[in-house]
């Protein structure tokens, strides 16, 4: 994203590289947000998952949010 986005901003919508830089800030809040999100609910889902089965943790447990990224990602490219 951060190697296209330039290029379709200013090809596409004639914006000055000032405007360009600052649609970066978008870009790095979200992933910002992204990695709080993660940290909250992951630690939770792996605590559920290793309480239901006896307090045996395995790294499987950590794959629900996974399984929701695989299936929303090609929703998000499409709308990039």
């Amino acid at each position: 994203m951060s190697t296209t986005l330039p290029d379709i901003l200013e090809g596409a919508y004639d914006l000055p590289p000032t405007l360009i830089g600052s649609s970066f800030i978008a870009f790095s809040v979200g992933s910002g947000l992204c990695v709080v999100v993660c940290k909250l609910f992951l630690d939770s889902i792996y605590i559920k998952l290793k309480n239901s089965h006896k307090g045996v943790g395995q790294p499987e447990y950590r794959m629900p949010l996974i399984i929701v990224g695989a299936f929303t990602m090609p929703f998000v490219i499409a709308a990039y």
